[in-house]
């Protein structure tokens, strides 16, 4: 189990409430040490409220959402990060997937794409490596920030490089 610097946070932005709280449930029982915080939304305009107020690292968003389509929410998500990186991951409602439906929710900016039967340890396994892949590109952003304040600086004064 990958162990985080601190809590994540996970938004689960599905219209069935019965969805919400079995993905919360899973998440929660296989975290260990309360690693995830977690938040729900019924549909995509309480999704985008939530998400511009707390800030999720991971959004796992329904394919059939009211309102905004989980598309239209990951597009909206990807507009609003800016310089930050925030995973998503689509879940199907249907457990059949074509192929087409995948296609379409990675080509929208999804970072990963789940069936609605995937069990409970797949579910934690693909949250995780988004997780992972959020913190290490939060780690490379803050390197090249560093780095970039290093060549501004001079090292030993501190002061404005002549570059």
């Amino acid at each position: 189990m990958t162990v985080f610097l601190r809590p994540m946070k996970i938004l689960i932005a599905a219209g069935n409430k019965g969805l919400r709280e079995r993905l919360g449930q899973l998440l929660r029982n296989n975290s260990g040490d309360n690693q995830f915080v977690i938040y729900e939304a019924e549909d995509g305009k309480s999704a985008m409220t939530v998400f511009s107020e707390s800030h999720p690292d991971l959004v796992i968003l329904s394919t059939n959402l009211d309102g905004l389509d989980g598309s239209e929410v990951c597009g909206r998500i990807r507009k609003l990060e800016g310089k930050r990186h925030t995973g998503v991951i689509f879940l199907a409602h249907e457990t059949a997937d074509s192929g087409a439906l995948s296609v379409q929710c990675l080509k929208a900016g999804a970072d990963d794409f789940l069936r609605a039967d995937c069990g409970g340890d797949e579910l934690l396994a693909r949250v995780i490596a988004v997780l992972r892949l959020k913190t290490m590109t939060d780690e490379l952003r803050s390197a090249n920030h560093r780095l970039h304040m290093l060549s501004l600086t001079d090292d030993l004064t501190g002061l404005s490089n002549m570059r």
